[in-house]
């Protein structure tokens, strides 16, 4: 089964059993491998990311896979930072990121993270909307990821190419240190669902590939990793599937295309905190916003739209916010009355940057940061099982225990 791979802050776990999920009727993120592929040549995927827990040695193949947008910007999968079966998310200072690594036992220089930004209708459920936007802390030079933009249709069995540092063996769990990368064919969202279960949960946001014979897949620590056409433009990110390279089941990805406009607004320079952290459903909270335009263009805000049992105080962020500066506003959170379940309070701040319109999305949770001696060894938090169960090795519950990285089973 594919699992999502998800990069927790375990950095000090002792002594954990492996593990074996429960069977499912529901998908789970993709497991960490690269099923019947080959070894890829250094110099291809030069905008390779791998996201780690901090502290830990990335060859010890523990994380998600990621893409460079460029600037301080990396692509993933959302369920490698929101675990919202657990009410958990993954503490920012707890990530780093590798770019363009391509061996684990050569790395390149750990990048410290500021914060990441996950799709506001991401559903752990469905697996909809799963995708990610990490910040670094600096920008970074070095080679970016094109995306395909709209317009743009898919080729019914065309092949796509996806890499990762995903288990080669399901068997024997072993993982590589050299990036794989396998060649699977797209396939047509009716075909797709077809395959019934959770596939029918396939929708706009996502896409199928994979041959119908199986043999050829992605998953489990393979998930947040790109997935590219053969025009070698990023269309997807490694998201669920049933299974890894099973007969009649394909490896599910995030459409970048269809969500570019998402990327684009979470990519372009304004900088600030997604997820405002509550103790607990009761009580009130008071919290200060600050949003940044670390942009070149102005930041002209329009409106806001707070949920119920939240009100604002000394909010600067009313008009033009100018490249260079930053606004804030405080608000007061009736946590009783504004927090209704794990996807929290929503915040969205309506503004227009430069000639896009863009949404910046907050809420307030009651979540917490994924604790590692915390982290339950028999409830991995993959976001919707997969149709047939599977087994996950002490390093691969290390990993996601380390780690915020999942990719669903498929």
């Amino acid at each position: 089964m594919k699992k999502t791979a998800t990069l927790l802050t375990l950095l000090s776990l002792v002594g954990v059993a492996s593990f074996v999920p429960a069977v499912s009727s529901e998908p789970v993120p993709a497991q960490s491998k690269i099923i019947g592929g080959v070894d890829a040549n250094r110099g291809d995927w030069p905008f390779m990311v791998r996201v780690a827990p901090s502290g830990v040695d990335v060859n010890l193949g523990l994380g998600c896979g990621a893409s460079f947008l460029g600037d301080k910007y990396i692509l993933t999968a959302a369920h490698c930072l929101d675990f919202q079966k657990d009410n958990k998310i993954a503490d920012p200072s707890n990530i780093d990121i590798y770019v363009g690594i391509y061996d684990l036992d050569n790395p390149t220089q750990a990048l410290p993270v500021k914060t990441y930004y996950v799709h506001k209708d991401y559903n752990s459920k469905t697996m909809h909307n799963d995708i990610a936007i990490i910040e670094l802390e600096n920008s970074f030079s070095g080679s970016r990821v094109e995306l395909q933009t709209k317009p743009y249709a898919f080729v019914p069995n065309a092949n796509l190419s996806v890499a990762g540092w995903g288990v080669i063996d399901e068997v024997t769990k072993q993982t590589p240190t050299i990036l794989k990368e396998v060649k699977v064919p797209f396939v047509d969202t009716l075909t797709c669902q077809a395959a019934g279960g959770s596939y029918l949960d396939v929708d706009d946001s996502s896409f199928c590939a994979g041959l119908r014979s199986g043999g050829k897949d992605s998953c489990q620590g393979d998930s947040g990793g790109p997935i590219v056409n053969q025009d070698g433009k990023q269309v997807g990110v490694v998201s669920w599937g049933v299974g890894c390279a099973q007969p009649g089941k394909y490896g599910v990805y995030t459409n970048t295309v269809e969500l570019g406009d998402w990327i684009d607004g979470h990519s372009s320079g304004i900088n600030y905190s997604q997820f405002l952290l509550a103790d607990s459903r009761t009580g009130v909270y008071h919290f200060n916003v600050p949003i940044k335009n670390d942009s070149r263009d102005e930041l002209d805000i329009r409106g806001a739209v707070y949920a119920n049992g939240i009100t604002v105080s000394n909010n600067s962020c009313v008009g033009v916010i100018p490249a260079g500066t930053e606004c804030s506003f405080d608000i007061h959170v009736d946590a009783g009355v504004a927090i209704t379940d794990k996807k929290g309070a929503p915040i969205t701040i309506r503004a227009q940057h430069g000639a896009k319109m863009i949404d910046l999305d907050m809420a307030v949770r009651d979540a917490k940061y994924k604790e590692a001696l915390s982290w339950p060894s028999n409830d991995i938090s993959w976001p919707r099982g997969g149709d047939s169960g599977g087994s996950t090795s002490l390093g691969f519950v290390i990993l996601s225990v380390l780690a915020f990285f999942t990719r669903r089973f498929k």
